[in-house]
């Protein structure tokens, strides 16, 4: 159920007409159950996987909260990451490590190497809410955010399907907040929220979409010798196209999100009109890159001052500000580098 296909606008709304009728506990029931729904619609036998995490989770918070005082606590928030990359890094790599493993022996010249035969399917939106749930337990053990009482709230802040399959992820102490208190219908914000799908839409399917197809023409072959002016030709056109991907997912996610009275955070924040690589890594990258500022790097005194001061306008308009400034996290390219690199 792609975002730019007619099967996601006949699924997003009826649900947005359904849930303005409902009260505040019905409508997160009723969205955690169309949330759940969405995920089972691209591959169904991994919503079983995603239900147990979402559990683990949310039980394992309960332990780590600090008011708790569970002399335990570090253990299991310890037991609570491990358990997550664990599943993240068998899912998603599993078959990658195998395949390089293989390349590599036929490469010292050890041939027909048995390989296992077993294949592991790549869930669907693992890496988004793998790391939505790490930021949430993190958040949680070291006292910034209280654990959420009702698994429905927390069910719904992991699995609610505007971000769900593609991102963009949402900060805990941002969208939490915001399944748990009630939310009115303002015409204005809607109204907002359909021209953010509306601008998505016109990125992936008139920007992204054409310029895929001339990427494809330039370096396929079809206009010729790869010249330089073709080279360039394609290139610009593979940029253009990435951009209006991005973008344009990012726009029809915060726009459906904005349907049902949620604010999502902005991940993608014109990249190209940036000066330097750090910057357009911020500007493409807003949220993975705060995120992992936030809960995946040791906090010493100096950083936590910086957490504590740092604030995310709710304003679109104003630039967000970056918590890190001095340094590119560098692992994310070696990652998709390394990946792209296997067809």
């Amino acid at each position: 159920m792609l975002f730019d296909s007619p099967a996601y606008f006949a699924f997003l709304i009826p649900v947005a007409l359904i849930y303005w009728r409902l009260n505040h506990r019905e409508q997160n029931i009723f969205l955690l159950l169309a949330s759940y729904f969405f995920y089972g619609w691209w591959d169904w036998r991994f919503l079983a996987l995603m239900i147990c995490s979402t559990t683990a989770d949310f039980l394992i918070a309960q332990r780590i909260d600090p008011e708790r005082g569970d002399t335990n606590r570090r253990k299991w928030f310890i037991f609570s990451l491990v358990l997550n990359f664990a599943i993240l890094g068998t899912f998603k790599y599993f078959n990658f490590f195998v395949d390089s493993f293989s390349t590599t022996l036929e490469t010292l010249g050890f041939h027909n190497i048995p390989m296992p035969l077993i294949r592991i399917l790549l869930p669907p939106g693992i890496s988004f809410y793998t790391f939505q749930e790490v930021a949430y337990i993190v958040d949680v053990y070291k006292g910034r955010l209280q654990p959420a009482k009702s698994f429905v709230e927390y069910g719904l802040f992991v699995s609610l399907f505007p971000h769900l399959i593609a991102g963009p992820i949402q900060r805990p102490g941002h969208l939490l907040p915001q399944v748990q208190r009630e939310r009115s219908f303002v015409a204005d914000r809607i109204f907002d929220g359909i021209m953010l799908i509306f601008s998505g839409l016109i990125r992936k399917c008139v920007v992204a979409d054409n310029c895929a197809v001339l990427a494809n023409a330039a370096f396929g072959g079809q206009l010729g010798k790869p010249t330089l002016w073709v080279v360039l030709l394609g290139t610009y056109a593979f940029a253009w196209q990435v951009y209006g991907d991005f973008s344009g997912y990012s726009d029809i996610a915060r726009g459906s999100a904005q349907l049902m009275g949620f604010h999502f955070m902005v991940n993608f924040r014109q990249p190209y009109l940036s000066q330097r690589l750090q910057e357009f890594w911020r500007r493409s990258h807003q949220l993975e890159h705060m995120a992992a500022r936030l809960s995946l790097h040791p906090v010493g005194r100096k950083h936590r001052r910086q957490v504590e001061n740092f604030h995310e306008p709710d304003d679109d308009d104003g630039p967000g500000r970056a918590l890190a400034r001095r340094k590119l996290d560098l692992r994310h390219f070696w990652r998709d580098s390394w990946c792209r690199s296997i067809p």
